[in-house]
């Protein structure tokens, strides 16, 4: 059996523009998948990141991202 790993698509995330509700974030039970904050708040984009080793592959951020921009490959 493959393992999946998570994947973000930068061009269907909108998390740059929003900086806030992120459902793949906030579904994540391990706290693998965070929002992180862009500078210092002048209007600099914020991000998404995986942190690999609490990721737990589990697939609850692809299912909970409303725009299809997380996946599991």
């Amino acid at each position: 059996m493959r393992t999946k790993m998570p994947w973000i698509d930068r061009d269907l995330c909108d998390i740059a523009e929003r900086c806030t509700d992120c459902k793949a974030a906030k579904f994540c039970k391990h706290d693998a998948f965070q929002v992180i904050p862009g500078g210092n708040g002048a209007g600099e984009s914020c991000r998404v990141a995986v942190d690999l080793e609490k990721c737990r592959l589990c697939g609850d951020c692809s299912h909970a991202c409303e725009l299809g921009a997380v996946k599991m490959v």
